[in-house]
């Protein structure tokens, strides 16, 4: 059995859980602001390059130590495409809701 604490707060949990709350929360603002100045195509292209450029280094470096079987690409096609396509239509929303 675990034993509790009472009267304190696990600093790390607090840190990671807020910093969760603004990854999370920070996209849609950013979406949002961005509507009058991009359309919906230039702001998923802009979006997916950004985690292209984020991830790429991480992947390539799993490939070459071969932590990556060749054929994942194969296994992520299906849930690849279905995910970009959900992620248009959630980037498009934007673009037509208003508040209230």
């Amino acid at each position: 059995m675990q034993k509790q604490l009472r009267g304190k707060i696990d600093v790390f949990g607090t840190m990671m859980g807020l910093l969760a709350v603004l990854a999370w929360g920070s996209g849609p603002v950013f979406i949002r602001v961005l509507t009058g100045y991009l359309d919906a195509w230039s702001q998923n292209f802009w979006r997916y390059a950004t985690a292209l450029v984020f991830w790429l280094p991480f992947l390539l470096l799993a490939m070459r130590r071969g932590q990556v079987p060749r054929n994942v690409w194969k296994w992520a096609l299906i849930p690849g495409i279905a995910n970009v396509a959900m992620q248009c239509f959630w980037g498009w929303t934007f673009y037509f809701i208003e508040p209230g």
